[in-house]
């Protein structure tokens, strides 16, 4: 495990908040979102855009284990987004995905300069 591995994980996560704001249209379909919940979650993607920022700038020289465990976890929150559809609940559930994925950057960054 190493940083590219690292930033393949929040890339994809980023992809998933993409394609769920990129599907959910406010209005439409049942229990739809609202205008700003999906500003809200483009908000959240930025967010881990940040944060991939963050790894690439912090030139990390995390262990072999810190780098799996953040990438083991990652992974898992990346595949509660991929099951989200475009609902208002699942709009605010890629929210709070996006801001655990945080956590763990800041988590790992913050372990690493410390």
């Amino acid at each position: 495990m190493n940083t590219v591995e690292l930033l393949d994980q929040l890339y994809g996560s980023r992809d998933e908040l993409t394609r769920i704001a990129v599907n959910a249209s406010p209005g439409q379909g049942p229990n739809p979102p609202d205008a700003g919940s999906v500003t809200q979650l483009l908000q959240a993607r930025d967010l881990v855009t940040w944060c991939i920022d963050q790894v690439i700038a912090s030139d990390l020289k995390a262990t072999i284990a810190a780098y799996q465990a953040a990438c083991d976890a990652i992974a898992k929150q990346t595949d509660v987004l991929k099951s989200l559809k475009t609902t208002v609940d699942d709009v605010k559930k890629g929210i709070a995905v996006a801001n655990q994925i945080a956590g763990i950057v800041t988590t790992l960054i913050g372990t690493v300069a410390a």
